[in-house]
């Protein structure tokens, strides 16, 4: 019993409905049930021993937010689920552990991110980002989340999402622990607000042909470039950079340790068009391998942003 703490008689609660007990966890009793969960709204923290509970559902009465009293999951998707507790009853006597049966953790506050990202929800990617880098979550995880979000979830291709979110992860190194969470969740929620109502993006697949060779596939490459042919040149280039890499031996480097997501960056947006003119060279490489993104600083000033191409 060392792990339960007392919450009082079966018969008070029945007539009190709810009560709340040491480590702020509230006690309802509800359809001849003993429930338990945190007292605080995940949402903004109001009581909620002063909600509403009907029906299975406690409803909180700052915001409306609607929890399901058993399980704790949250009916509203701008709410979090609310922890819960084990509870049992012993001689008419109620115990609860305040160990919680709902716990959060790395994998959980990803899910949330996702689903901030999918939703448009700032304050849901707010406190996903705030979990996460408490957590002890490197920085370029969870900004490598927002990398593959707006790449994959935005037809247009690059936006202004996806060139806040590389200036913000630009100066991460320089902020401290508050300041780097606040560069995080702008850039994200930037991401997400771009990418709001839009189609997703599908690459093209790569030609069929391995036998062209480089300087072939370079030259069919500024072709399509000059007449704007967005099509032509993504598939050729989902062809060209993966040879290239083989065919040189070096190494292909990317310090999101995500190739695919980083391939979709480059090819993102039909803009690509008219920088790419400046960014191909002989050997093109996806290099973001120093400690931060590298957007090019030559791009055509009538383009939004891409990743950096250079060799390695």
């Amino acid at each position: 019993m060392t792990n339960w703490v007392h919450a009082g008689a079966l018969e008070e609660l029945k007539e009190e409905g709810a009560k709340v007990i040491k480590g702020g966890i509230a006690v309802f009793y509800h359809e001849e049930k003993v429930y338990a969960v945190d007292n605080r709204c995940p949402h903004m923290g109001f009581p909620l021993h002063m909600g509403s509970l009907c029906d299975g559902i406690l409803t909180c009465h700052w915001h409306h937010a609607r929890f399901d009293v058993c399980s704790g999951g949250t009916l509203d998707p701008w709410a979090d689920d609310v922890s819960t507790y084990p509870v049992k009853l012993e001689a008419g006597e109620i115990y609860v552990n305040p160990k919680q049966a709902s716990k959060g953790d790395a994998e959980r506050h990803f899910q949330r991110l996702h689903e901030g990202l999918e939703q448009n929800l700032s304050l849901v990617i707010a406190k996903s980002v705030v979990a996460l880098v408490e957590a002890g979550v490197p920085d370029v995880q969870i900004a490598r989340v927002g990398l593959e979000y707006g790449t994959t979830y935005r037809s247009g291709g690059w936006g202004s999402g996806l060139t806040i979110l590389a200036a913000m992860v630009n100066i991460l190194p320089k902020l401290d622990h508050y300041n780097r969470i606040l560069a995080l969740y702008h850039g994200l929620t930037r991401v997400a607000a771009d990418c709001s109502g839009r189609p997703p993006k599908f690459l093209m697949q790569a030609l069929p042909n391995d036998d062209v060779s480089i300087d072939r596939l370079t030259t069919w490459y500024r072709q399509c470039i000059e007449v704007h042919d967005t099509q032509g040149a993504e598939r050729e280039s989902t062809a060209s950079i993966p040879k290239m890499i083989l065919e040189t031996g070096s190494r292909f480097c990317i310090r999101l340790h995500m190739p695919m997501p980083c391939m979709k960056a480059c090819f993102a947006a039909p803009t690509i068009l008219r920088f790419a003119q400046y960014t191909m060279q002989e050997s093109v490489y996806i290099s973001t391998a120093s400690s931060t993104f590298q957007p090019h600083h030559r791009r055509h000033p009538r383009s939004t942003a891409a990743m950096a191409t250079r060799p390695i």
